[in-house]
C-alpha cells in the first residue's frame, strides 16, 4: 500500500494516511478492549517470593536468550534499512520494494505458529539452530541475486526465520520463568529486541558504506556464532541434565 500510494501521492500525504489509521487504531484500542483484573493465586505469589526476582533473569540461560533476541533484531534492523536502499537501487520502484517487504511480513507472521509447533515436538534449540541456519542461507542468496525471484526468495526465508526465531527464543524464556516473574522476563526480552534494532541500522550503514555484501557478511557471521552459542549451550544443558539424572538415580 505504501508503495502504490508514494506513486500516486507524495510522502507527507502517506504519513499522514499512516497517522489517521494510528489515531484510529488507538481509539479501537482505548473503547474497544476491556482488561479483566487478574487474580493472583497463591501458589503464584508463593513462587514469586522463594525465587529472586530480578538477579535471576542475569542467569546463563537467560543471557544466551537475550543475546540472540538481539542478533534476530539486528537482522531485522538491517532489512528495514539497507535492504530498502539496496532493492531500491535494484528495482527503483517504490511498490516492487514494498511488495518484498511485504512478502517478508507475511512469511514472519505466518510461520511463527508452526514454528511454535515445532519448537513443542522438536525442541527449543534445535528449532533455534534451524532457524538460525535458515537465516544465514537467507542472506547469503541476497549476496548473489538480482533478480526479483531470488530477492523474494531469500528475503522470505529471511523473514521466516526471524519470527522462528523469536518464537522459540520466547517459548524457552516463558520455560525457564515461573509465573510471577513473566512480565519482567518479558520486558526484558523486548530490551534486548529494542537493543538489537538499534544496532541494526547503524552496523548495516557502516558496512554498507563500503558495500551491500558487506552488510549481509556481517549478518551471517552473527548468525553462524548464535548457531554456535546454540549448539553450546544444548551440549552443556543436555551434559548437566545427565549428571543431575545420574546423582538422582544413584542416592534412590
Amino acid at each position: 500500500m505504501g508503495g502504490l500510494l508514494i506513486q500516486q501521492l507524495d510522502y507527507l500525504s502517506v504519513f499522514y494516511i499512516c497517522s489517521a489509521f494510528a489515531f484510529s487504531t488507538a481509539l479501537l484500542v482505548l473503547f474497544g478492549f476491556q482488561e479483566t483484573s487478574k487474580v493472583h493465586n497463591r501458589t503464584d505469589e508463593s513462587s514469586g517470593k522463594v525465587q529472586p526476582k530480578f538477579r535471576q533473569v542475569a542467569k546463563k540461560n537467560f543471557t544466551i536468550a537475550y543475546f540472540h533476541t538481539a542478533l534476530s533484531a539486528i537482522f531485522f534492523g538491517v532489512i528495514v534499512s539497507q535492504f530498502v536502499l539496496h532493492a531500491g537501487e535494484i528495482f527503483g520502484r517504490e511498490y516492487l520494494v514494498g511488495f518484498l517487504l511485504t512478502s517478508y511480513y507475511i512469511a514472519e507472521t505466518f510461520i511463527q505458529p508452526p514454528a511454535g509447533r515445532l519448537s513443542d515436538t522438536f525442541g527449543r534449540h534445535r528449532t533455534t539452530l534451524l532457524a538460525f541456519i535458515a537465516c544465514t542461507l537467507g542472506f547469503l542468496l541476497l549476496i548473489f541475486t538480482s533478480s526479483l525471484i531470488s530477492f523474494l526468495i531469500a528475503i522470505m526465508v529471511i523473514g521466516g526465520s526471524i519470527g522462528g526465531l523469536y518464537v522459540s527464543l520466547t517459548a524457552f524464556l516463558m520455560d525457564l520463568a515461573s509465573s510471577s516473574q513473566r512480565g519482567l522476563i518479558a520486558g526484558m526480552q523486548n530490551i534486548a529486541w529494542g537493543i538489537g534494532y538499534f544496532l541494526g541500522p547503524i552496523i548495516g550503514g557502516v558496512a554498507a558504506a563500503y558495500s551491500f555484501s558487506a552488510t549481509y557478511m556481517l549478518c551471517i557471521i552473527a548468525s553462524a556464532i548464535g548457531g554456535a552459542l546454540t549448539l553450546l549451550y544444548d551440549s552443556w544443558a543436555t551434559n548437566k541434565k545427565m549428571k543431575k539424572t545420574g546423582v538422582l538415580a544413584r542416592s534412590s
